[in-house]
């Protein structure tokens, strides 16, 4: 069975994880950028909705956009 091309986009990003400190991962900023929230630019921020959602665009499937899971 092949995967849809959202879930292989989700693959490559296990173990992205944020990094202490005043430094942020590029990965989950990327992220933030990809659902159109840009104006986020940190790690600290719950990035599980980014994360669904930046695999979904990159995919090319129009996600919800917005930076909560609810």
């Amino acid at each position: 069975m092949i995967d849809p091309l959202w879930i292989t986009f989700a693959q490559r990003l296990v173990g992205v994880s944020e990094i202490k400190g005043s430094n942020h991962a590029p990965e989950i900023v990327a992220m933030w950028r990809d659902i159109k929230r840009s104006g986020i630019k940190d790690d600290e921020t719950p990035w599980c909705a980014a994360f669904v959602g930046a695999c979904l665009e990159r995919a090319g499937i129009l996600s919800s956009r917005f930076e909560s899971a609810k």
